[in-house]
Formats: structure tokens, sequence, C-alpha cells
């Protein structure tokens, strides 16, 4: 048996692997008629749509370096260096317009690691199920695309709430798109400037509401959107994962740390009000973030807030 079932795995790719060379033969011949489908090419990628436009496949990337020097400074070891910030090549699927998923590896810094693996359902507008690993719905700009970022590094708020996380998020768009809202729950994250993992068996719930009044309006006011974020939920460090925000410059450089044995050890939320508005070729972006969590070292126990705009 187990040299058999190798055997059958192995006839079942080439099977699939055939299956998958006609139908893109088919695309590429094909199109034309309507009963194939179609390949494409562009800014937004590499794309395989079928010919009813009822399955899509892209495959894209996004490749950043740069380099970071501190004159007349006294720096630790290694902080003057060349990075490879970002490099992560991304396939996204769509299915019957009803399902879709992401995957996404970033070879950056840091990595190699999975930066976005989810699935989503598609019931309506006003409702979509998400799971997986994920952008958690708080920081205005953590929730913007790398790609289009104005400046070399996001601002100090980013580093208070989460980046991603793996969870479960109900979100939507109501009001002809000019409400969103996004609920979610994560096995938590004390902040982007320090990622760390799952530490406790306690969950993390995340909520996020962002309004568009003026959307479609051609007004000046046509880009505004406000919005207010939080997340809350209780986590345990450990003498391994502290799980307590860290905070860094805008140089990827620590201002701010914590005595050895300190931990987290109880409640933690953030609040983020955030808004932001495109007119024309400017755009203006606009976040308070506030976070209070419970740090503990041996036997005394202290509540941290930390805030950032």
């Amino acid at each position: 048996m187990s040299t058999v079932r190798p055997r059958l795995f192995v006839v079942l790719l080439a099977v699939l692997g055939g299956v998958g060379i006609g139908n893109l033969g088919m695309a590429q011949t094909g199109g034309a008629s309507g009963t194939g489908g179609d390949v494409q090419a562009g800014k937004e990628g590499f794309r395989v749509v079928s010919g009813d436009g009822a399955f899509a496949l892209r495959l894209r990337g996004d490749l950043y370096a740069d380099a970071r020097f501190f004159p007349g400074t006294t720096e630790p070891a290694g902080a003057e260096r060349f990075f490879l910030r970002r490099a992560r090549p991304r396939l996204q699927g769509r299915v019957y317009d009803r399902f879709a998923f992401s995957i996404r590896s970033d070879f950056g810094i840091g990595g190699p690691e999975i930066d976005d693996a989810f699935v989503e359902a598609r019931f309506a507008p006003a409702l979509r199920l998400r799971m997986g690993r994920f952008n958690v719905p708080v920081g205005l700009e953590v929730l913007s695309s790398s790609t289009g970022l104005m400046h070399v590094e996001r601002g100090f708020p980013a580093g208070l709430v989460p980046e991603r996380g793996v969870g479960v998020m109900l979100a939507g768009d109501v009001g002809a798109g000019r409400l969103h809202y996004a609920l979610g729950l994560f096995n938590g994250a004390p902040g982007a400037s320090e990622p760390g993992g799952d530490v406790d068996d306690a969950k993390e719930a995340a909520g996020r509401v962002f309004a568009v009044p003026f959307a479609g309006t051609n007004g000046m006011w046509e880009g505004l959107g406000v919005g207010l974020a939080g997340t809350v939920g209780t986590v345990t460090g450990t003498a391994a994962t502290p799980a307590l925000t860290g905070l860094r410059t805008t140089g990827r450089q620590s201002f701010f740390g914590y005595r050895d044995e300190a931990r987290a050890d109880g409640r933690r939320w953030r609040l983020a009000p955030q808004a932001r508005l495109y007119a024309g070729p400017v755009a203006l972006l606009g976040t308070y973030t506030v976070t209070t969590e419970t740090a503990r070292r041996g036997p005394d126990q202290e509540t941290l807030t930390h805030r950032a705009w």
C-alpha cells in the first residue's frame, strides 16, 4: 500500500497537469470563439480568465529595496545597510464570483514567510466571510497596499496596531458602498512593529467602521472618508514571546523596549479614529491610535499606554 498510494498520487497529478495544459491551450487559441478562456497581461499582473468569466486566476507581485544610513549618529551594529524590504509574489483566484482566495509569500526582511493566505465567500456586497491569514481591520495605513505608500515607511500609529493575523472576519459594504464594516476574531498580535505569534488560547476581537458619505457625488468632498476601529482581548505572554508592543523609528530602529522577563499579562485594547481625503492628485491621511496593555515582571504589574498620531 505504501508504494501504490504515491504512484496513484503521481498519476493524479499528471492527469490534472494534462487537463491544465489542455485548458491553457484553449485559452490561448479559443478566446475568439467565446468558448475558451483568455490570458491577459497588464499593470495588474498576469491573468487567466475563463470564457464565461466565472473563473479567474491572477499572478502578480511587488519588489521593494532601499538603503538606511544614519550619518553623525551612533547606531547599533548592522543598522546601516541595504534592505530587501519586500519581495512578494501573489497568486489570487476567483470562482463563480462567490468564492475567492489569495496566497502571498514574502522573501524580504524576516522572510521567507506566508504573508497572506485566505479564502473568502462572497454572499452579497454587504456580507463577505473571510478565513485564514490577512490584514486585521484596524490601522488606516496598514490596510493600504504597500505599493501605494506615499512614504518609505508607515507612520508611528501603524506600529501600535496588528498588521496581519490568523482568524475569521465578516465584512461588507452597505448604503451604495458609502459605509464599510468589518468584524473579526483573531489569535492576536502585539503590533506591526513586533508581529510575534499566538502565545495563548485567548482570542482578540477587532472591528472597524468606515464611512464615505459623499461617494459618487462628484463634489469636492467625494474622496472624504472617516472611520473608527479598535481591538480588545486578553493576552498572556511568555519569557520566549513576551507579546508586548514594541516601538520603532521609520529607520526600523527600536527606541522603546522592556526589561528582561517582562511580558504581557492581562487585557489589551486599542482605539484608532481615522480619516482620509483624496482630491485629485492630493491625498491627506490622519489617524490617532492609543494602545493600553497590562505588563508583568515577576510580582510587579503595570498598565501601560502608548499613543501615536
